[in-house]
Order: C-alpha cells, then sequence, then structure tokens
C-alpha cells in the first residue's frame, strides 16, 4: 500500500504548475499521426536507449515548437508526450510569468528551471510562448519582456548541459516568436499543427462518439 501510495502522491516541487495528464494518450488524438512518430523519435526513444544513443554519438533536440491555428490539439499533443515518455510534467502559461515588477518574471523563469533540474527527467512545456517571448526591441515599452526573453534564452541554454529536461513550447502566433529562441540547441524542432483533413476529422468522431449511440447516423455524414 505505501509503494501505491508512493506512485500516486505528485511531487512537491511539482505541485504548483502540475497539470493532470494521466489519461492523455496518443489514442485520444486524432491524425497527427506524422508529428506523433517525431515525438516518438526524438524523445521517448533517446530516453528509452540512453545507451545506444551514447555510443552512436547521437545528439538529441532539446526544444521543440509547436504551432498552427488555435484549437488543433497544440496542448493536448504536449500532454500526451509527457504521459506516454512517463516524464514529470511542468506546464505554464506564458502570461502567466510576465509580471509588472523589476526581476520579478526572470526570477519566475529561473524557479521553473531550478524545479525542473530537481525534478528530472521532465517536460517543461510553454503555452503562448508568444507573450513571455516576442521579438525583441519592436517597442520603447517593452523592457519587461525583453528581459524575460533573456532570460529564458539563458536558461535554455543551461539546459543543454543538462541530460533529460526537454522545452516544449505552442503557439499560434510563430510569427511573433523571437528568432532567437529558434536557432538550434533551443527550439530545436518546429512542427506545424494545422487544420485536420477529412480523415483525422473522421478519426476525431470517432475518438469521442465511440460509446455514444448514434442510431442510423453514420460518422461519414458528420465529416
Amino acid at each position: 500500500e505505501f509503494c501505491q501510495v508512493i506512485d500516486e502522491t505528485i511531487p512537491s516541487l511539482l505541485r504548483e504548475n502540475y497539470v493532470e495528464v494521466s489519461k492523455t494518450s496518443w489514442e485520444d488524438i486524432g491524425g497527427l499521426d506524422e508529428i506523433k512518430n517525431e515525438l516518438q523519435r526524438v524523445i521517448i526513444w533517446p530516453l528509452q536507449y540512453k545507451d545506444e544513443m551514447q555510443k552512436l554519438k547521437l545528439r538529441q533536440p532539446k526544444g521543440i515548437l509547436l504551432y498552427g491555428p488555435p484549437g488543433c490539439g497544440k496542448t493536448m499533443i504536449a500532454k500526451a508526450m509527457a504521459h506516454e515518455s512517463k516524464l514529470n510534467f511542468l506546464a505554464v502559461n506564458g502570461p502567466a510569468l510576465i509580471s509588472k515588477w523589476m526581476g520579478s518574471t526572470e526570477e519566475a523563469i529561473r524557479d521553473l528551471f531550478w524545479k525542473a533540474r530537481m525534478a528530472k527527467p521532465c517536460i517543461i512545456f510553454f503555452d503562448e510562448i508568444e507573450a513571455i517571448a516576442p521579438m525583441r526591441g519592436r517597442s520603447l515599452s517593452s523592457e519587461v519582456t525583453d528581459r524575460a526573453v533573456s532570460q529564458l534564452l539563458a536558461e535554455i541554454d543551461g539546459v543543454s548541459t543538462t541530460k533529460d529536461i526537454f522545452v516544449m513550447a505552442a503557439t499560434n502566433r510563430a510569427d511573433l516568436v523571437d528568432q532567437a529562441l529558434l536557432r538550434p540547441g533551443r527550439l530545436d524542432l518546429q512542427f506545424e499543427v494545422s487544420l485536420p483533413d477529412k480523415i483525422a476529422r473522421k478519426k476525431i468522431f470517432e475518438i469521442y462518439l465511440h460509446e455514444v449511440p448514434l442510431g442510423n447516423i453514420n460518422i461519414d455524414q458528420l465529416v
């Protein structure tokens, strides 16, 4: 019984930013097979086959950006990624880190990455990343966000020397994200999560209506 309680206990470091992901898996996501396979290859496999990765001297990406229209499954993919990889999951909305007080935003970013280092292996997920990492120098009144971007870049560069920490981010305005964040060694990979096509829409209906009595209605009629 004690071991069962330990497995179900959320580490104290994660409670503030913890998001429940235990019920979200790849089977809950309709379509997006290419993205799911790529995430399996670049995150889950290196975690499962660490020794082989080291022998082959393969470099593992440290960050991934998911971009596309709202409501297409970017946040859900991140949650499923944490579930499938069995990693701890730290999630935060970009606007929640922004503070008008001098130094508070940078401190919140440092604290988040400190928690990740203490709780590794871990995924850090930034939703609405454009709020905390917009292009620098576009406005004279953007001093707070400019400092936040610099702090975020410094922390991600520090993660590059730390194993078992992955950075994921999502946005529906990729054009507003600072380009320094997208270079190799930071958010190495960028995947577009676009609107579902007809096959993906059918799969989504099948997932969410599999327990609903449809009578004579054919799912193809709903697509």
